[in-house]
């Protein structure tokens, strides 16, 4: 008997403690939130990121998520949003700085999906934000365009909603033309304006590109630009071989060019004689070499000369005073032979003193040469001392680059030409005002 009641007992408490095991465990809150982390992005930009929260019962968590007393996500399943801290930047800062620090005191709370909450506690976070400067705009960009060699450029000054001082740096293309201006830094002017000596002639027939970018010296840029294309309406007439060469340009696009100039390109392989009119006063021409040297300048609408040297070249016109224009240029060019085509003066010593008479008309050129060589640095005296036509007197070094030029320098409409040189051999060139011919008297001399 008394084994049978053990047994019961036994049977019993198995039983009971089957049942107990059944019975289900209490649902408790997820984990409060840990490894909160404040990241900035750009700018005002932050990325706000933490731990997911254990649960112990395994429930789906969301999250609440409040900065300085803004709710900035209700029940969201992520562990890190994105915002913009400038609403919590205070406005009308009085002084000068270099961007803003803030602190951020954040909360974020854990739900599960029976309802529970692990309410957070709040943390500060400092972050370290700065505001690029605002928007501004360039205001006049000037070239020289008679020497290629100087740029002006002015701009409105920026806005910087952190009050940082801004600097300024100034580039064509790549190339640094001016660092940390300073408007103002002078003393009166409110906005920026630079004068950079810069040899751009190479660049000419490429696009152009004048950027200022704004600094706050704290990483904050803006960068404002333009670009420029002086070739847009250049023309190639190619190589030219047959001669004589006519042809009539039309120099209609003029108006429109950004720098009131339009190029004519060509090529020679002979000695030529030039002669180009326009027949107005207003159009300037000049003749190029193929790294846009000026190597004959003209007076007013017409220009004549020579080449000596086989290559490329170009034509340059030009409105007087950047007034812009229509008009039709015509181009001649005829083969000449130099060598016949001049008098040889030969090897001259100082003191040297030589008259010659000369006669033009009947010239296909309308030009007569002479040419002469120096051992030593001199100082020369060349003068059309009589003449029965309005003279104009040039002086080339032996590749044809003008050295000097002069018109009315003389008696009357007579030309004179004054200056000195260097050892090498050199181009006399008589010609005629308006490509006038006529006869007269060269005077020479060298000391």
């Amino acid at each position: 008997m008394r084994k049978s009641y053990h047994f019961i007992t036994l049977f019993i408490l198995l039983i009971l403690t089957a049942c107990s095991s059944d019975e289900k465990q209490p649902n408790v809150a997820p984990d409060p939130v840990t490894g909160i982390n404040v990241e900035i992005i750009s700018e005002t930009m932050v990325n706000l990121s933490w731990n997911a929260s254990d649960d112990l019962n395994n429930d789906e968590v969301t999250y609440n998520v409040v900065v300085n007393d803004m709710v900035l996500a209700n029940r969201t399943s992520s562990t890190s949003i994105q915002f913009d801290v400038e609403q919590f930047i205070e406005l009308n800062r009085s002084s000068a700085s270099r961007g803003v620090g803030l602190e951020l005191i954040i909360n974020i709370s854990a739900f599960d999906n029976q309802g529970n909450v692990s309410e957070g506690n709040s943390v500060n976070r400092y972050v370290y934000v700065n505001r690029n400067p605002g928007e501004f705009e360039l205001i006049n960009v000037q070239f020289d365009f008679y020497n290629y060699s100087n740029i002006t450029v002015e701009w409105s000054p920026a806005d910087d909603a952190d009050r940082d001082i801004l600097s300024y740096n100034i580039y064509l293309n790549d190339e640094i033309l001016f660092e940390d201006y300073i408007i103002g830094s002078n003393g009166y002017m409110n906005y920026g304006s630079v004068y950079a000596n810069y040899d751009y002639r190479s660049l000419i027939n490429e696009d152009i590109t004048v950027s200022v970018v704004a600094n706050d010296r704290s990483g904050g840029t803006r960068t404002v630009s333009q670009t420029f294309n002086f070739s847009a309406s250049d023309q190639d007439l190619g190589l030219i071989e047959s001669f004589p060469y006519s042809q009539n340009v039309d120099i209609m696009d003029l108006p429109n060019e950004a720098d009131n100039k339009i190029l004519y390109r060509f090529e020679v392989n002979t000695d030529v004689a030039y002669q180009i009119n326009t027949n107005n006063y207003n159009v300037y021409l000049n003749i190029l070499d193929e790294n846009l040297n000026i190597i004959r300048q003209s007076s007013y609408d017409n220009i004549s000369g020579f080449i000596s040297t086989p290559g490329v070249y170009y034509i340059e016109v030009f409105g007087y005073n950047n007034l812009t224009i229509s008009q039709e240029m015509s181009i001649s060019l005829t083969e000449v032979d130099l060598l016949s085509d001049y008098q040889d003066l030969g090897l001259l010593n100082t003191p040297f003193l030589q008259t010659y008479e000369y006669s033009t008309v009947g010239d296909n050129d309308t030009r007569i040469r002479a040419y002469f060589e120096v051992t030593n640095s001199v100082n020369y005296d060349i003068e059309i001392t009589q003449a029965d036509y309005d003279t104009y007197l040039f002086l080339y070094d032996e590749n044809g680059n003008l050295i000097a030029s002069n018109d009315d320098g003389g008696n009357g409409v007579l030309s004179r030409m004054t200056g000195s040189l260097n050892p090498g051999n050199y181009y006399i060139e008589v010609g005629g005002y308006g490509n006038g011919t006529g006869s007269g008297i060269l005077s020479v001399q060298l000391n």
